[in-house]
């Protein structure tokens, strides 16, 4: 992947990642960016300042994309052919139970603000 400065057009370094990066998602600090490959079975989170990918998350086959909640905590990854949605606590890089979803879900949307 490589990063592009909007305001300048810019490209900056490349991130390095495996897989074919298809879902993307920004934590709310910008430090990190979790990118799911639509051809692999994790995520991995990637310091954006480094540069530097971390530990691969495995969530299943086909980990298509990838959203994150209001605050960050979590990250949530869609399976496509395994037709699930997989939490991953983001400070211990953990996988929770996935979640059933219908066929083949390609996409997520968290919502911006915490839900009471």
């Amino acid at each position: 992947m490589t990063p592009i400065d909007t305001a300048t057009n810019d490209t900056e370094p490349t991130l390095l990642v495996t897989g074919q990066a298809y879902g993307l998602a920004m934590s709310p600090d910008g430090r990190t960016l979790w990118v799911s490959p639509s051809n692999g079975d994790h995520a991995t989170p990637v310091d954006t300042v480094t540069g530097a990918p971390g530990t691969r998350v495995t969530v299943g086959r086909s980990a298509f994309d990838v959203g994150l909640d209001w605050n960050g905590a979590t990250a949530y990854v869609t399976t496509a052919d395994g037709n699930t949605l997989v939490p991953i606590d983001t400070a211990s890089g953990k996988a929770g139970e996935a979640l059933k979803t219908g066929a083949y879900p390609l996409a997520v949307a968290v919502t911006p603000v915490p839900v009471k």
